[in-house]
């Protein structure tokens, strides 16, 4: 829930704080059925904004990969051999604000079983 650490993470930082955050961008699922999200540098900024208090310094892709398909079948519409996927997708935020947003969902009321599983 990203959008949920977002916001917790505006509380405990101090205005003008910086955070880096890590994580993936393509991968095989892992951890199931706690495999929820993908992150490209572009989606960074869907979750730090002025909404949830926060500005993107910096975001960027590394690793660079090929991802193919497991089976493809001479089907016109599989492409991804030719696109880049990446392993690694980083961003750079400042607190810039309060945030207003809640989520007051318990996690444990969505995915029901105990992390790791």
């Amino acid at each position: 829930m990203p959008w949920k650490a977002a916001v917790e993470l505006n509380a405990v930082m101090r205005q003008g704080g910086i955070a880096f955050i890590h994580s993936h961008q393509a991968w095989p699922v892992h951890d199931a059925p706690w495999d929820f999200y993908r992150f490209s540098k572009f989606g960074w900024h869907g979750i730090f904004n002025r909404y949830s208090g926060f500005e993107v310094i910096a975001s960027e892709h590394a690793e660079p990969a090929t991802i193919i398909p497991e089976t493809q079948i001479n089907n016109p519409a599989t492409f991804l051999s030719r696109e880049i996927g990446y392993l690694m997708s980083v961003c750079m935020v400042r607190k810039i604000g309060e945030t207003s947003l809640k989520w007051e969902a318990d996690p444990m009321s969505i995915v029901t079983t105990a992390y790791p599983a």
